[in-house]
């Protein structure tokens, strides 16, 4: 049986959600994974985006939490 994802949507709508995603983004592009999750996370935790799911399975990767990520990337 198939299955069927509902996508996120890609933009946000949260300014919060939005700068904490972007805080995210630069701790990742500097080597803090660790710090890039606990953003992303916070992020999603006011508002879902395809975005800031796909920064959470990024930075999973990244720290080596592969079977986290793999979930995260096929529901993006």
């Amino acid at each position: 049986m198939a299955r069927t994802a509902v996508a996120a949507p890609s933009g946000f709508e949260n300014s919060d959600a939005e700068a904490l995603y972007n805080e995210g983004v630069t701790m990742f592009d500097s080597g803090d994974f660790e710090g890039a999750l606990e953003k992303v996370e916070a992020s999603l935790a006011i508002e879902t985006t395809a975005k800031s799911l796909y920064a959470q399975a990024q930075s999973l990767n990244k720290l080596d939490r592969c079977r986290e990520a793999v979930p995260i990337y096929n529901d993006v």
